[in-house]
């Protein structure tokens, strides 16, 4: 069933929009997280489909508008790496890691569609 749901999700998305995706992410605002910056998380296998590994997406600015056009990228591993380009100090960034290294197991039962995004949003840390 998830191969019929891959497939479908890949072939609207090329059709409606071709490589920005129109699925995949939720918001999850700084006021929130207590983060320094808006989070995008994976909540629907978007991962699988872009063919790169789980991830969480951030505002490369500290704006308090969600931003959608561009994102800095954090992997979701044991020692989450940034990719792309950002204003945020070392200090910020390392709230970003600790954040990941928190909710890992949470971040990555989401991003598999093994927990929505109510449940994360008890459970994150």
């Amino acid at each position: 069933m998830r191969d019929d749901l891959f497939e479908t999700l890949k072939k609207v998305n090329a059709e409606a929009r071709g490589n920005e995706p129109i699925f995949g992410m939720a918001t999850l605002r700084k006021a929130d997280t207590g983060l320094p910056v808006n989070i995008y998380v994976d909540d629907s296998l978007d991962y699988v489909g872009g063919g790169h590994g789980k991830r969480i997406k951030f505002q490369p600015d500290r704006g308090n508008r969600p931003l959608t056009r561009t994102f800095a990228t954090m992997t979701i591993a044991d020692d989450p790496r940034v990719v792309g380009d950002h204003e945020l100090s070392s200090k910020e960034i390392q709230q970003l890691r600790g954040f990941v290294l928190r909710n890992r197991i949470a971040l990555e039962k989401l991003a598999d569609m093994d927990m929505g995004i109510a449940d994360f949003l008890q459970k994150m840390r």
